[in-house]
């Protein structure tokens, strides 16, 4: 079992930290193999109108706490708000397209398989 207290989360650098999207890892294990990372992604509107692209094995499960965005994932676009649960392969490229507010707050878990990790 692993308890990370409210505010004692680690702020991990990912992609993103370039253009000021703070990314806090929720868990995390020691060792050379990951079943999973959850994130808890903070997204300022005026940090960076640029945002990255992603593409990387497992699947990748998004809910939104805070905030509206577009998300791009390969050729479409989705509308992402408070309360939705947004779920994908994150071998396709994708990633934030446009802020449609100051403030954009979710959580996201990465899933990875036994495949992922060989």
């Amino acid at each position: 079992a692993q308890l990370i207290k409210a505010g004692q989360q680690m702020e991990v650098v990912r992609s993103g930290t370039k253009l000021g999207h703070v990314y806090n890892l929720l868990a995390y294990s020691q060792g050379p193999r990951k079943d999973f990372e959850p994130f808890l992604i903070t997204m300022l509107r005026g940090d960076s109108e640029a945002h990255p692209r992603f593409r990387h094995p497992g699947t990748e499960f998004i809910y939104v706490l805070e905030g509206r965005l577009e998300y791009r994932h390969g050729d479409q676009v989705y509308l992402l708000e408070p309360g939705d649960a947004f779920t994908f392969t994150g071998e396709v490229e994708h990633g934030p397209e446009r802020m449609l507010d100051d403030v954009i707050r979710f959580i996201d878990i990465i899933v990875y398989t036994q495949e992922d990790q060989l």
